[in-house]
């Protein structure tokens, strides 16, 4: 039996992707290509991600928790 005929689009389409993230080095090349889209989105409306980044890492937060 075909699998396209037994499953919808949208759970046929999720378990295309499930598979494509389930190998690793493709999942790691994904999530740093979709994570520079968002740092680039954000910076094209005016939010100053890598500066508020370095801001919270500069940061002493044991001390602030404390």
């Amino acid at each position: 039996m075909n699998a396209t005929s037994t499953q919808p689009l949208p759970a046929l389409t999720a378990s295309l992707v499930n598979a494509i993230l389930g190998i690793e080095p493709l999942a790691k090349l994904l999530k740093w290509q979709a994570r520079n889209m968002m740092i680039k989105q954000a910076e094209k409306i005016g939010v100053s991600w890598r500066e508020t980044v370095n801001q919270l890492r500069a940061r002493n937060w044991q001390e602030e928790l404390n």
